[in-house]
């Protein structure tokens, strides 16, 4: 049975905890779940005696309906809350929703 738009309607409802992107690529306002990047942290690892690790901070992702995104390409850009990102990929999930990695 394929996933439709109909069926992903309450998944990305703002009245929840989507939120509104603005693509560059002509698409406008899209409802999606934003997710901003965290800081990178350093481990104590003293005991294992190879000193600091440093753990890499995962990238910023909106997360929506690829229906909504089809001409969202890399390098294009998406607005969440007044800050402009560029997106670096779209990956599709292949089930009606895409995750796009961004760059602030």
């Amino acid at each position: 049975m394929a996933i439709s738009d109909d069926d992903l309607d309450a998944c990305f409802s703002t009245d929840d905890f989507a939120v509104v992107g603005s693509f560059s690529a002509g698409v406008g306002g899209v409802n999606g779940y934003f997710t901003n990047a965290t800081e990178s942290v350093s481990l104590d690892d003293r005991d294992g005696g190879y000193g600091k690790t440093q753990i890499e901070a995962t990238d910023a992702t909106f997360q929506c309906r690829t229906s909504e995104i089809t001409e969202t390409r890399q390098g294009h850009t998406v607005t969440v809350d007044s800050v402009v990102y560029t997106i670096k990929r779209v990956q599709r999930s292949g089930m009606g929703v895409s995750v796009c990695y961004l760059k602030s």
